[in-house]
């Protein structure tokens, strides 16, 4: 009797307290019902029948087994064996909550494709394993069945329930395995684009909830209706093998899927909690109010607190560090106040944290559906929605944050963001990494105008070089009549990309020539929208002497992640916040004319991944590149990167050693590439020489002012004020060192060096002894 009661009063608890429990016991509830209803009708004897009130029945759920079985049968007939799989289903739907309608549908269409399809079916076998007999006739569709098939039979005859029964077959195959890209019409373009920020279905519930009764001063929590709670689920998006047919897309995505996860749950009862220790400690000093709602993400909770009238909104600001205290928390971001609401934000970082993965961001529905040329995840917001972002509507990002905060990551999920849905003919990069850390690991791929850039001196020349071209497409886009890229691919045969200058370090190039590299990024930031140039700055030193006056206020769109400071995020973001950050990815977005950042939780890409996208992107490039030179072009691609020698075939220049692992390689591959040692020498060195493809600027358009290529790129031969020297001597139509000492207020060795760079350079003509250098250069060339 003590365990009956006990049992009866677990269940009224269970359903009087709402419990998240009690969809778990009814759930166990009909898995149990559902295995004695199929033990009942497989051991069910026609016998019993007779015997069952006087008699121990045969059948193996007992009396009760043979009544189940017995009503069941009359009703269902042998279909009665799908009702345990429709119990488990319903069964499935309590614990998960969510089930595709379709399954649903596919059980309910199998019902009736059986309940046609058994009077025709022969059931001597089945029959006679239940004794069932001539009287057993009844038995196979049941009632229901067999009225059914009268029906049928009446109305549209036999001709008529087999086109049903294909009918509903096929509806079965469909809804196992969707077979409309066959022959289904192509998928219409979006007609509006697609907004940077997703609004969370959410956001509008609330006001009802924040509205204050004007007869209360003072509200207490426990008086208002239970916090609305908004608990954060993963986003499962079907399989991306299914959503993608282009080859492509799905190996790119295989290369990032993540296969074993941690699945993370907050229950709605620690959330409550959190908020009574949250009201409860304000109340300590004398801030009275009320939490309205909570939404928890990835990574953090938060909750909105609607504070009593006469509170001041600056006294629960300076609690800070008393919240974190009280909730064990480690680092609290308030918010004030919110957006649209006249409630105060709490962000409070979750126990266990969710990982952002860049896969989840590229198959979400916000990624694939989004318009625009240079399209880049940046992670999920604080509500687990994907957030997306525009290049070419920022123009220009600047990133900051310390080291392991989450910086590199994030340059290498916007590069694999662009690689996703660009080829070379779409976007170009020009990479420059004085660390030499992060982004050499792409050297391979075609995207690439030249070989990344790691010394800094060099980078500086290449600016130059970019500024030149900025100028060169303004005089192009004058001749077309257009004004930006878009209008210019628009009329043109040959259309030009984009162009993705990326800087990981910037810092190291302020240290080695701050003047010109302030100079040209602050020209670039200023003119190169327009053409299809676009600026991602990247520092782990947010210091005024780096991110200067002049470079911040050309760069709207910044990324701040967690930082040392508050300095520092005025620095980058001219506001507090940045020092609260949790590290990992955690970043305040700062969209372009925006006065407030976004949170975000910035999606994790591994440096392998990295690598493996690297490599692919390089493997159809060679492959096409060795097409006509070798008879295998894959197999000759496969053994390169084997080798992992693609770097020094891009880079043979700057590669230690190049010629020699080119060298290597051909002699241990001369037997498995079936070609001589100096045949594969030959046929590397033809990639060296052609890797990256072609570029109407880098040919028509010279490093500084039609400089020799080979002059280039020997920067340390180039001095600073070369520019200047050659605008000189053009409007003055002579060339002299004189000259230059007296413009440019420099020593005679240091003018003699300018004079000397602008004859290799073609500008002057040569020494003439006591007389002016005549000046070959003319208006054209500045």
């Amino acid at each position: 009797m003590a365990s009956i009661f006990i049992f009866l009063k677990s269940l009224i608890y269970l359903f009087q307290e709402k419990s998240d429990n009690r969809y778990g016991f009814i759930s166990i509830l009909l898995i149990i019902i559902s295995f004695f209803t199929l033990l009942s009708v497989f051991t069910f004897d026609i016998q019993d029948l007779n015997i069952i009130f006087s008699m121990t029945p045969h059948n193996a759920g007992g009396i009760l087994g043979v009544l189940i079985a017995k009503y069941i049968l009359l009703l269902f007939g042998f279909e009665s064996l799908f009702i345990p799989i429709i119990l488990i289903l319903i069964a499935y739907i309590l614990v998960k909550r969510n089930i595709n309608n379709r399954y649903i549908i596919l059980v309910f269409n199998v019902y009736i494709f059986l309940l046609i399809l058994l009077p025709f079916i022969d059931f001597k076998i089945i029959m006679k394993y239940f004794s069932l007999g001539k009287e057993g006739d009844f038995f196979i569709c049941g009632t229901i069945g067999n009225r059914c098939i009268h029906f049928l039979n009446n109305y549209l005859g036999n001709a008529g329930i087999i086109l049903m029964l294909l009918a509903i077959g096929i509806a079965m195959i469909y809804l196992i395995h969707p077979f409309d890209f066959y022959f289904g019409r192509k998928k219409r373009k979006p007609r509006e684009e697609i907004k940077v920020k997703p609004i969370p279905k959410d956001i509008a519930i609330k006001k009802k909830q924040i509205i204050e009764d004007k007869k209360e001063k003072i509200i207490e929590p426990e008086k208002h209706e239970k916090i609305k709670i908004n608990v954060h689920k993963a986003l499962i998006e079907s399989r991306f093998d299914e959503i993608y047919k282009d080859k492509f897309k799905k190996e790119f995505l295989s290369l990032l899927e993540v296969k074993d996860r941690e699945k993370i749950n907050i229950s709605s009862k620690d959330l409550e909690d959190k908020a009574e220790i949250l009201v409860n400690k304000l109340k300590e000093f004398n801030v009275n109010g009320r939490v309205s709602h909570i939404s928890t993400g990835p990574v953090i909770t938060m909750f909105e607190f609607i504070p009593a009238k006469g509170v001041k909104v600056s006294k629960i600001a300076n609690l800070n560090e008393d919240l974190s205290l009280a909730l064990k928390a480690e680092k609290i971001r308030m918010i004030v106040p919110l957006s649209g609401k006249s409630a105060i934000g709490i962000e409070v970082p979750n126990k266990k944290r969710e990982n952002v993965y860049l896969f989840d961001i590229l198959t979400s529905n916000i990624f694939r559906n989004a318009k625009g040329g240079l399209i880049k995840a940046l992670g999920k917001d604080t509500s687990g929605t994907p957030y997306i972002a525009n290049i070419t509507k920022m123009p220009h990002l600047l990133i900051a944050g310390t080291t392991g905060s989450g910086k590199s990551v994030c340059v290498n999920t916007i590069v694999a963001s662009l690689l996703y849905r660009s080829s070379p003919k779409d976007v170009r990069f020009i990479m420059i990494d004085p660390k030499r850390l992060e982004l050499p690991v792409y050297e391979g791929i075609p995207h690439l105008v030249r070989p990344v850039i790691t010394e800094s001196k060099e980078a500086v020349n290449v600016l130059k070089k970019i500024v030149g071209w900025m100028d060169f497409r303004y005089k192009q886009f004058a001749k077309v009549g257009v004004r930006d890229l878009d209008g210019y691919n628009e009329k043109a045969d040959i259309k030009k990309p984009y162009i993705v200058i990326l800087i990981d370090e910037l810092s190291d190039l302020i240290m080695t020539a701050p003047g010109d590299i302030e100079q040209n990024l602050t020209r670039l930031a200023q003119m190169s929208r327009a053409v299809g140039i676009h600026l991602i700055l990247a520092t782990q030193r947010p210091s005024v002497d780096v991110i200067t006056g002049l470079i911040k206020a050309n760069f709207p769109a910044r990324i701040a992640f967690q930082v040392a400071s508050k300095t520092d995020s005025r620095t980058i973001l001219d506001m507090n916040g940045a020092e609260k950050l949790l590290g990992r990815g955690d970043m305040l977005f700062l969209p372009p004319g925006k006065g407030k950042p976004v949170r975000l939780h910035g999606a994790y890409i591994s440096t392998g991944q990295a690598k493996r996208i690297s490599s692919m992107w390089a493997k159809m490039h060679l492959t096409k590149l060795l097409e006509g030179k070798v008879e295998n072009p894959k197999s000759f691609a496969n053994e390169i990167l084997n080798k992992d020698i693609v770097s020094a075939i891009a880079n043979r220049d700057g590669v230690p050693g190049a010629k020699e692992i080119i060298d290597n390689f051909a002699r241990s591959n001369v037997d498995k590439l079936n070609l001589s040692h100096e045949e594969i020498v030959t046929i590397i060195n033809s990639l060296s020489r052609n890797y990256y493809p072609y570029m109407e600027e880098n040919s028509e358009v010279s490093s500084i002012s039609n400089l020799p290529s080979n002059y280039i790129e020997k920067s340390d031969e180039l001095d600073d004020y070369f520019d200047t020297a050659k605008e000189i001597v053009i409007r003055h139509q002579t060339a002299s060192v004189s000259l230059l000492q007296r413009q440019l207020k420099i020593g005679y060795a240091r003018a003699g060096r300018l004079i000397d760079q602008l004859e290799k350079a073609g500008i002057v003509g040569p020494y003439v002894g006591s007389k002016s250098r005549e000046v070959l250069g003319n208006s054209d060339d500045l």
